[in-house]
């Protein structure tokens, strides 16, 4: 945490958007040639970790460019907005939010900055758990060779969500799902950064007792919510023009096994609305229609340059 005082414990914040739903293109519909227990041998292209260096200061920098005054009294509006709801209390003490609190905020600052509103991300949040929970009460995975728990979670929380709120909602939360997990560290170093940079700035008001060190904690996590929007804007078009920052940037075949799985979710959920979730994850996964490890068996560049060419992985 914050290395000027110790002690302190920030609360992270969800946050109510508003507005309606970022609209987007009809996903690409999976190509059916494309076979998935074929092993391909080609080496993914990908940055050289200098060139990948210098690709994340020109996105940071951008992104630090790209925040405006508006911006960061939108996100302190909708910060103060949210944590006094009734609805946010019944989040924090509730089981909806398993994963560490200041993750899922920062995947809720996502969302609601692309539209969704905190009764579609509680919704959506309710599918993950429960898919989760059936996953792991039906299989257990075995790494690198067959993953049906991590593949039923993530095709059944979409094909669950997409009935309940719709295609777009859905699709927005889960890839936001993924991003979360690529900017967390950036984000959270950056607010501290923003938070000694304020320490040091009051620090002689903090000391004579002029200026709560809340406001300073207020005032560094106004600037990350700020940044966190701006510096995955700048990342994700990076990822766009250039494949090989997409791989370098998704270099963890994690994230492509959970988009394309996420897909074939939404995609059962508007072909197969009544059936059972474990009735279309078999028929998927027999189908070869999921990517069943994340092993480079499974997870080829072919695959990769596929999901690349499609638009189920951002939501711009």
């Amino acid at each position: 945490m914050y290395k000027k005082v110790a002690s302190i414990v920030l609360s992270f914040a969800l946050f109510l958007g508003a507005g309606t739903v970022n609209v987007f293109a009809e996903e690409l519909p999976l190509d059916a040639e494309l076979q998935l227990n074929t092993v391909l041998n080609e080496e993914v292209e990908m940055l050289s970790t200098e060139e990948y260096e210098k690709v994340l200061a020109a996105v940071s920098q951008r992104a630090q460019d790209a925040i405006t005054p508006e911006l960061i009294e939108e996100v302190k509006v909708l910060r103060q907005e949210i944590e006094n709801s009734e609805t946010m209390q019944i989040l924090k003490s509730s089981s909806l939010t398993r994963a560490s609190y200041d993750t899922v905020s920062l995947e809720v600052l996502l969302d609601t900055h692309d539209g969704l509103s905190l009764v579609d991300i509680a919704a959506i949040g309710i599918h993950a758990n429960a898919a989760r929970d059936e996953a792991s009460d039906l299989y257990t995975d075995v790494a690198n060779v067959e993953m049906k728990e991590d593949a039923f979670r993530h095709m059944t929380w979409n094909f669950r969500a997409i009935k309940d709120v719709g295609e777009s909602k859905t699709r927005i939360a889960t890839i936001n799902h993924e991003w979360q997990d690529v900017i967390f560290n950036v984000v959270t170093q950056y607010e501290n950064e923003r938070y000694n940079y304020y320490f040091d700035l009051y620090r002689t008001q903090i000391t004579w007792g002029l200026m709560p060190v809340d406001t300073i904690i207020n005032m560094a996590k106004a600037d990350a919510d700020a940044y966190a929007i701006t510096y995955r804007d700048a990342l994700l078009q990076e990822c766009k023009d250039s494949l090989e920052v997409f791989n370098s940037v998704f270099a963890n075949n994690s994230f492509i096994m959970d988009f394309w799985n996420n897909k074939v979710g939404r995609d059962y959920g508007k072909s197969n609305p009544d059936s059972s979730t474990n009735e279309v994850f078999v028929d998927a996964w027999n189908a070869n229609k999921l990517i069943k490890h994340e092993g480079a068996s499974a997870v080829t560049d072919d695959v990769r340059s596929f999901l690349y060419s499609t638009n189920w992985w951002y939501i711009m």
